[in-house]
């Protein structure tokens, strides 16, 4: 005994040793955080493939969009600000590089268009995708019209004409107001943290308003949101959450010794995840972040099963030698429920989702860290911190939960079951059934109401610009002409003409940005045939194709001509952007079957952009929640068929965990509540939870079992006797310590953890009256049959 304990020391002081490097990592892991939709997907998948085609011909969407409530197109500031975006040194990296891919505002576009200023070249600072570098000049080729009727004068457009095309776009539903837009690339993105608030302080002290005046929205704005939404969740919720933890287990252990070593094993596991993210050179994402929590919740439940063990063999045996029961009673119970929630977290790792595998990923590495640590610092620190028993510490053994206080509750509940067996379990197969309903219905979503609350800035800011700017969220219609096409720039011009005109129709559409937003409408040209107009309309068309693909709305390649359309639709609207690609999809084949027949198999219309990727990532999520609970199930079922030595002995084991799953999710399905991100991966880890106290109590359940006499009902009422408290324990300190996160104004972490403890609640419920009731039915038999099998052996 002497050498255990010294081996024991010694573990302590290398923990000492590591202490240092394990909180630095975890100090770092929290500062850092990154989450964009676009980058939860890699090149696997489809629709990234299509919009990283997209931005490499057109320019990257992670936008950044600025407004305020005098920001007018009239305001002359406004051109000092753009220029100081494009120039200043604090928006470049140390070779001079920008950190923005383009910067647009809606004065500088207008007054290009209507020739009030010079052209803007790309040496000057706008970049060859600005939308401000669109001002037809007569060096692009206007010359050639000997007529003049499309000479530089006669490509520009009237004041009036240019607020009308550019509304709903750059300049708002009055006339008025417009906005600036930075678009920025890779480098820039990375650096976001740092750059929004650098433009928005430039941005308000050039034209002389505030930062908190200004209204942001944008993919940036929406990935910055989150990344601060989520780390605020964190730093905000974790203390309380770890207070009432710690205040539910000493409640519930009646010791404060006992309940200091099972938390700060849990705090332990915390910093040991967060030390190995970092350390592997990964970031916190807004869904890694809710990992520290969870491995807390599953610290706790592991060291309050163990130490239950411990408290009750404390009653017969001194410390060192219950810490020595505790873990032998324990060790298997405890390696196979953490041991299946790791299958639970590990069944992440088939999702096509890159935050829900790396999830997976460092789930299942803290479910086993978890493991290792509870079964080494529970039996040791009471090995080496277990007082003999004083009246005192009698006095608390006597009053561990089960004792006769509670028996009475427990005698009854059995009695309940075993009385009225079948109609217990009708009912509770009934619940399971009538829920299940709704299991078809469920939806999933990634839109930005899912991810924060009505009353948020961001929410705020968004109904803000869209009320008076317009719709925010584009959809990228790509019109491709081969190389071979014969058809000319007219001709061209004239298909997207008539998208444009589809596009307008839609309901769904607010706004559309395309060639002909800057193409102003053809001269009268009376007297001349028709042939001659269409060649001077086309030689018009040549003329302005430069500054088209200075405006990003047309490429020229090897492989033919892609002409960009943008239609804009609304981010705030009730709207399933499934329907809004199907209806786009079969009205856009109206105008390609208007095409000239011998060129309709050189043309093709496809959308792109950031809105049908995230329709793609929302269908993914479901697929991934059925694909990750499946592979959970099948994994489980098998793991469960070989520990109660049996096929139909797994089986039966494993309704009571499938009971909170079907509930849960079904009950969400029928209150069209949407799934998020976070609810997602709820599913296999509450699967994995809810393994852990049917093993415990099925292990228990054998052997009671096993004693002489013994009869299901005797071996289901000691069961209750040695378990239930424990169970109970654990399920209310887990739960209740999540539901703190519940506060988050984050609704995806605020969402996981209420789903989180109404799974813990339902699992409960499921070990304490489904297993139980079916034990006691003609199907625990079968455990019986176990038994004499032992016993003949």
């Amino acid at each position: 005994m002497q050498q255990v304990q010294a081996r024991i020391r010694l573990l302590v002081l290398y923990l000492l040793v590591s202490l240092p490097i394990l909180i630095y990592g975890a100090v770092r892991a929290l500062e850092a955080s990154n989450n964009s939709p676009i980058d939860w997907v890699d090149g696997r998948f489809s629709e990234r493939r299509v919009y990283d085609h997209f931005s490499e011909q057109f320019g990257p969407g992670d936008a950044v969009v600025i407004s305020w409530a005098e920001c007018w197109w009239t305001d002359p500031r406004l051109d000092e600000a753009v220029r100081r975006l494009r120039t200043d040194a604090e928006f470049q990296d140390a070779d001079g590089n920008s950190y923005f891919h383009a910067v647009a505002c809606g004065r500088e576009t207008l007054l290009a268009l209507t020739g009030q200023k010079p052209a803007l070249q790309p040496g000057n600072g706008v970049t060859a995708d600005d939308p401000a570098a669109v001002r037809i000049s007569p060096e692009s080729g206007a010359a050639e019209d000997d007529n003049g009727l499309f000479s530089a004068a006669n490509l520009q457009l009237s004041e009036v004409q240019a607020v009308q095309r550019l509304q709903g776009l750059l300049i708002g539903r009055d006339g008025r107001l417009t906005t600036i837009v930075c678009t920025l690339n890779s480098a820039g993105l990375a650096l976001r943290a740092r750059l929004v608030p650098r433009i928005c302080e430039v941005v308000a002290e050039v034209c002389g308003t505030k930062v908190e005046e200004l209204k942001l929205a944008g993919p940036v704005i929406d990935g910055l949101t989150v990344d601060e939404a989520s780390h605020r969740s964190l730093t905000k919720f974790a203390l309380p959450s770890t207070i009432v933890i710690l205040v539910i287990c000493i409640l519930s252990l009646k010791s404060i010794t006992a309940a200091l070593v099972v938390f700060l094993t849990a705090c332990f596991c915390q910093g040991l995840i967060l030390a190995v993210i970092y350390y592997s050179g990964e970031r916190l994402s807004a869904l890694l972040i809710i990992l520290p929590p969870l491995v807390q919740v599953l610290a706790v439940s592991g060291g309050i099963h163990l130490m239950n063990y411990y408290l009750n063999a404390l009653r017969t045996m001194e410390p060192r030698q219950a810490a020595v029961e505790c873990f032998r009673l324990g060790w298997l119970p405890s390696l196979l429920s953490l041991g299946t929630t790791a299958m639970g977290t590990a069944s992440l790792l088939v999702s096509g989702l890159l935050p829900i595998r790396l999830f997976g990923i460092y789930g299942t590495v803290g479910v086993l860290c978890t493991a290792a640590a509870v079964l080494t610092a529970v039996p040791c620190s009471m090995m080496l911190l277990g007082r003999k028993r004083a009246g005192s510490e009698q006095q608390s053994a006597e009053q561990v939960p089960g004792g006769p206080p509670a028996e009475g509750v427990w005698h009854r509940l059995t009695a309940l079951l075993c009385n009225y067996n079948a109609v217990s379990i009708l009912i509770l197969f009934g619940l399971m059934g009538l829920a299940a309903v709704g299991l078809p219905d469920l939806r999933t979503s990634v839109r930005i109401e899912t991810l924060y609350e009505p009353n948020s800035r961001i929410m705020q800011d968004y109904a803000w610009l869209e009320d008076r700017i317009g719709a925010l969220v584009p959809i990228e219609i790509l019109l491709q002409f081969s190389a071979d096409c014969q058809l000319n720039d007219r001709q061209r011009m004239d298909l997207v003409w008539k998208v444009d005109r589809v596009l307008k129709q839609q309901p769904t559409v607010k706004a559309v940005m395309s060639a002909l937003t800057l193409f102003p409408d053809p001269p009268r040209m009376p007297g001349l045939s028709r042939s001659i107009q269409a060649s001077l309309i086309n030689r018009g068309i040549r003329a302005a194709r430069p500054q088209f693909e200075r405006a990003a709305l047309l490429r020229t390649t090897a492989e033919g001509d892609t002409w960009r359309l943008t239609a804009r639709v609304s981010a705030l609207e009730p709207l399933d952007y499934g329907d809004v690609l199907k209806q786009l999809e079969q009205a856009l084949v109206e105008p390609l079957e208007q095409a000239p027949v011998q060129a309709r198999h050189q043309i093709t219309l496809s959308t792109s952009g950031i809105m049908p990727l995230v329709h793609q990532i929302q269908g993914q999520l479901l697929s991934d929640l059925f694909n990750s609970l499946m592979s959970a199930l099948v994994v489980i079922t098998l793991t469960m068929t070989l520990v109660q030595a049996g096929i139909l002995n797994g089986i039966l084991a494993m309704a009571s965990n499938v009971f909170p799953i079907v509930i849960a999710f079904g009950l969400m399905g029928l209150l069209a509540v949407p799934m998020d991100i976070g609810s997602v991966m709820t599913a296999s880890i509450a699967l994995g939870i809810a393994v852990d106290d049917t093993l415990h109590f099925l292990t228990f359940f054998r052997r009671e079992l096993q004693h002489p006499g013994a009869t299901r009902r005797s071996a289901v009422l000691a069961t209750y006797l040695d378990c239930g408290p424990a169970m109970i324990q654990t399920s209310v300190s887990c739960g209740v310590g999540l539901l703190v996160f519940a506060f988050s104004d984050f609704v995806p972490t605020s969402r996981f953890a209420v789903l989180m403890a109404f799974l813990l609640a339902l699992a409960l419920a499921g070990d304490l009256l489904l297993l139980p009731a079916l034990l006691l039915s003609p199907a625990g038999k079968l455990y019986e049959s176990s038994k004499k099998n032992v016993t003949a052996e």
